[in-house]
């Protein structure tokens, strides 16, 4: 998928941390870093016209960090899930559970194209949760519905909470 369809993706884990956790004025800042966590797995990308994290910065290490392969297994989300929850749950409750469904996200729908995913890294199998015929280019159709359903959670979620997205509140901080 896109980079801003990972990022509008992302950014919607605030949902599921306002279904657990009560939340204010920390939701525009949650929504960001949701957006930012969705962008880290591919830190790795070293072909993408627009690198969005680290300029590839990992390629370096070609053999080991390859795109669509560490940074996007279960491996790396139990890692970032370990160590947001070690360090960053002091800051707020949610915060640790935004950064994990944010990073998640963008393995999971990266799984709907046609080259997929090594979920099981260090096993390099490329695996897709769709059959090879439903899978989908990136920026092809659901790529454009994902990114327009994402912006439309945001846009709701705004609503929501209107009252810390307003220009007269957000002068105040």
């Amino acid at each position: 998928m896109s980079g801003k369809t990972h990022a509008v993706v992302g950014a919607n884990a605030v949902w599921v941390a306002a279904l657990v956790y009560p939340l204010g004025n920390e939701v525009p800042v949650l929504l960001a870093i949701g957006a930012l966590a969705a962008l880290l797995p591919d830190i790795d990308a070293t072909s993408a016209k627009i690198h969005y994290m680290g300029s590839g910065a990992l390629g370096v290490f070609r053999g080991v960090f390859h795109h669509r392969g560490f940074f996007h297994s279960f491996l790396a989300i139990s890692i970032i899930a370990i160590l947001t929850q070690l360090f960053l749950s002091s800051y707020h409750p949610a915060l640790p559970m935004v950064m994990i469904l944010g990073y998640a996200s963008h393995p999971i729908i990266d799984g709907f194209n046609k080259p997929g995913v090594e979920y099981f890294f260090p096993w390099r199998k490329r695996i897709r949760l769709l059959p090879k015929w439903l899978t989908t280019p990136v920026n092809g159709v659901v790529d454009q519905l994902l990114f327009i359903a994402g912006v439309a959670g945001i846009v709701f979620l705004m609503t929501t909470y209107s009252d810390l997205f307003s220009v007269a509140n957000v002068m105040l901080y």
